[in-house]
């Protein structure tokens, strides 16, 4: 037998938590209220997204019939007078990449990416870096804020290296985004 001492200090404080706990628990139920809040949150930040892609390709001059590639993400689109492969991608502000940067390959471990680019610097591409964006490291022979600029840079490469075959790419990448 507990005598009532003992009661309140073993057996009460052990009710109480689990009573609370049981509570907590009841709070807790998912509504229809919270899974529609939650759609319409995801919904407006796609079209959001989506509006923001648009405007951007809209200053950007892109415009034509694109191919799009799913298991890349890149799209073959028409920049002026040029199909360029593209792909829009937001880097860390650690990489300091320019609004369009030139990606000749795409890896999924980093040491892959840096050493092809250890190797393309020291080939005489002293812009050349390993960088991180949506799970993978893109190797990148330079950035510029100018459209015109990234786009020399990129039939640069393709000149000096004709038989290049872009790792992970569907061809020469002109990334757009830059770090945010």
């Amino acid at each position: 037998m507990y005598t009532s001492s003992q009661l309140t200090r073993s057996i009460l404080p052990k009710l109480l938590l689990l009573l609370l706990l049981a509570g907590a628990a009841a709070g807790c139920k998912p509504t229809e209220k919270n899974y529609r809040s939650a759609y319409d949150v995801a919904r407006d930040k796609r079209e959001r997204d989506l509006r923001q892609q648009e405007q951007l390709r809209a200053d950007m001059g892109i415009g034509g019939s694109e191919i799009h590639l799913s298991d890349t993400d890149a799209t073959l689109a028409t920049i002026g007078e040029r199909q360029v492969w593209t792909r829009h991608l937001n880097f860390p502000r650690a990489d300091s990449v320019g609004t369009y940067a030139v990606s000749v390959a795409l890896f999924r471990m980093d040491t892959n990416a840096k050493a092809l680019a250890a190797d393309l610097q020291a080939q005489g591409w002293p812009e050349t870096r390993a960088s991180h964006s949506a799970d993978n490291y893109f190797v990148i022979v330079g950035s510029s804020d100018s459209r015109d600029r990234a786009l020399e840079l990129l039939d640069s490469f393709q000149t000096t290296h004709p038989g290049w075959q872009y790792v992970g790419q569907p061809g020469i990448l002109l990334l757009i985004g830059g770090s945010r």
